[in-house]
């Protein structure tokens, strides 16, 4: 038998390999991770969307104190379950102005956002446009829409129309 000629790329094969595996883990050499242990971050802001209002707290966590409380309620904008897209949209600008105005030589923020998945999309990207300068961590906690979820219709006719289908 002969045998089978070694791949020549098989080395750079392994190196990419073993860069992809230790990417994620938290080992000591990691530069993302010491990163962010050296720069921990000094403040919170939780966002919670309910389905009436929005409610965010600025929250210092030396000194674990709320430095700052407001909602849509406080800031006297009118929001339902139909208005509720736009409203976000209009209330972010306003609390994160106040926010980098207490917060000018703060280079980490963590958030924490507490919202359904439809709106959670929006509120990340009007985020990132907000605070660009920025390093953030953000911890998401998932919430289904209000009253339930409903499919798309025609995903709802497809489903119907497979279980009684009949097979020649």
């Amino acid at each position: 038998m002969q045998k089978q000629k070694k791949n020549l790329n098989f080395l750079q094969k392994i190196n990419t390999r073993f860069r992809k595996k230790m990417k994620y883990k938290s080992y000591i050499l990691n530069y993302t991770l010491n990163n962010l242990i050296y720069n921990l971050p000094k403040i919170k802001i939780s966002l919670r969307v309910t389905q009436n209002n929005i409610f965010f707290t600025l929250i210092d966590l030396k000194k674990n104190e709320t430095k700052l409380i407001s909602s849509t309620g406080i800031e006297k904008i009118k929001t339902t379950k139909k208005l509720l897209k736009f409203s976000t949209k209009i209330i972010l600008p306003i609390f994160f102005n106040k926010i980098l105005t207490l917060t000018t030589n703060q280079t980490t923020i963590f958030i924490e956002l507490n919202c359904p998945i439809l709106i959670k999309k929006r509120l990340l990207k009007q985020i990132n446009k907000l605070l660009n300068k920025n390093i953030l961590l953000i911890n998401t906690a998932n919430n289904k829409c209000f009253n339930g979820c409903k499919e798309k219709k025609k995903k709802r006719k497809k489903l119907r129309t497979n279980k009684f289908r009949i097979f020649k």
